[in-house]
């Protein structure tokens, strides 16, 4: 199946300020495969952007988060038009891959302004399929990462257990970075099917507090999870600056995946636009997954299958199971 697919790009924001003339950039477009882009919006009560946004381009009070919401999927319905099929299940999906269309899915990261069920199954209804339960701080759904471990970390709320579990019955995967350990720990609990880190690393290889513990890690792959590798720097290695950060030096989690026996339940999650320093030689001329495919291919150390498996099939094979 010549598809790459990915489950966090933050290009939403970039095309709301008009950076961006559709979210086709020259950073997820492949030269050489269709793609399946999941498109995170992120929206949080400490996101300082989507208040500048909504006060200065669409003339939205800046405490009007849940009406931001509402405003990035009528963007990325608008900005999808002619590039991307839009799609909400995996019939669609199927349909598209048929046709060697590309695919767009839509995403929230960061829910605190979904305080109610009622606001869930509304965005529901816009074509949001992926939820990102915090953004690092704590909201009304769950403690964020910012105090994971700390006597301030309380896990999922009693709302947040009822939104979990309502997402299962929507059809909305539950995504956990971002989140704190004992978050994390609950959601495992709650979750009826299937989840996602869409963003996160393995904490044993750097130990950084957004990557995942590998008792979690372990939970989340016998549920039939998925977790999307991140290219952001303190989350690949520690003590490695910008000037240094080599791309292969994400090997490290794969190699730690397929040592675990994980390698079936990952993917790219690379964070696109919501990142500051990429990896040294990686350019913009070309899709910044091809380039990590062809260094995967380079090195001769991984069979085609999980190449393969990393590109597209782990993932089709969660949406398929999911959807």
């Amino acid at each position: 199946m010549s598809y790459i697919c990915d489950c966090h790009n933050d290009s939403i924001l970039r095309i709301g300020y008009g950076e961006y003339g559709s979210l086709v950039s020259t950073y997820n477009v492949s030269s050489e495969r269709r793609f399946l882009q999941i498109f995170a919006m992120f929206v949080e009560n400490g996101s300082g952007h989507l208040r500048d946004l909504l006060a200065d381009n669409y003339g939205l009070e800046s405490t009007d988060l849940y009406g931001g919401v509402l405003k990035l999927c009528e963007i990325y319905a608008d900005k999808t038009r002619g590039d991307f099929s839009r799609c909400s299940n995996f019939k669609e999906i199927k349909t598209a891959v048929s046709k060697g269309e590309s695919i767009g899915m839509l995403g929230l990261e960061g829910a605190g302004m979904i305080d109610d069920l009622g606001k869930l199954h509304e965005i529901f209804e816009k074509g949001v399929r992926f939820i990102t339960l915090t953004w690092n701080f704590s909201n009304c759904i769950a403690s964020g990462c910012s105090v994971s471990g700390s006597d301030e970390d309380r896990g999922l709320t009693d709302y947040g257990k009822e939104f979990v579990r309502e997402c299962g019955r929507l059809g909305i995967a539950v995504d956990i970075s971002h989140a704190s350990l004992k978050t994390m720990e609950d959601v495992l609990s709650e979750a009826a099917g299937p989840i996602l880190a869409t963003h996160s690393n393995f904490r044993t290889v750097c130990d950084h507090v957004r990557n995942l513990p590998d008792d979690i890690a372990e939970g989340l792959v016998k549920k039939g999870g998925f977790i999307g590798l991140n290219t952001c720097l303190p989350f690949v290695r520690s003590g490695v600056t910008p000037e240094n950060y080599l791309p292969e030096m994400l090997f490290d989690h794969l190699d730690y995946a397929i040592k675990k026996g994980w390698e079936k339940n990952l993917g790219f999650g690379f964070d696109i636009d919501g990142i500051d320093d990429y990896p040294k030689g990686i350019t913009f001329d070309k899709s910044i997954h091809d380039q990590y495919v062809e260094l995967l291919n380079q090195t001769g150390n991984y069979s085609w299958e999980v190449i393969e498996g990393l590109c597209c099939a782990n993932f089709m094979r969660f949406l398929e199971e999911f959807f």
